[in-house]
């Protein structure tokens, strides 16, 4: 609602300083829009989410949704939290969604939850990130316990 407000004052601000008809700027503005409007028709075969933050004071991370043989990032949903997750990919027609193969992911639970759910057909890669990140993590815990074990005898 209030991008709908700005846009309709940026309008009517561009329409008199160009002398130009609303309609036009209205018209000008929707086609350029329109080549980033979601296709609610289409999803590629892989996908992979990855999050972000956008600002330092924004509350949480927001997700990207990226082809990933394209490396085209073709959406965001502003929360990673299951429901708007949910929200967002639910609008695709569940035969859509079931065309979707593989959706690469890193290890959080929400997501694995969402793929299962809204894309029963797909299976679940882990990115290598992810997986090495916590192996290097589960191997200096080990290492750590062993180590101090070790210094009982000394």
């Amino acid at each position: 609602a209030l991008l709908k407000s700005i846009k309709k004052n940026y309008e009517k601000d561009i329409s008199s300083d160009f002398n130009i008809s609303h309609n036009t700027v209205n018209r000008i503005i929707n086609s350029f829009f329109e080549k980033y409007k979601v296709n609610y028709k289409h999803l590629s075969e892989v996908l992979r989410f990855d999050e972000f933050k956008s600002t330092k004071d924004a509350n949480g991370a927001m997700i990207l949704f990226i082809v990933t043989q394209k490396h085209k990032i073709i959406g965001i949903v502003e929360n990673r939290q299951l429901k708007y997750l949910k929200k967002h990919f639910s609008r695709y027609p569940k035969n859509v969604r079931n065309k979707v193969k593989y959706i690469v992911i890193d290890m959080y639970k929400p997501y694995i939850s969402l793929v299962k759910e809204i894309f029963p057909q797909a299976n679940i890669i882990m990115d290598k990130f992810h997986i090495l990140n916590n192996l290097s993590i589960a191997l200096n815990k080990a290492i750590k316990r062993i180590s101090f074990g070790y210094r009982s005898f000394f």
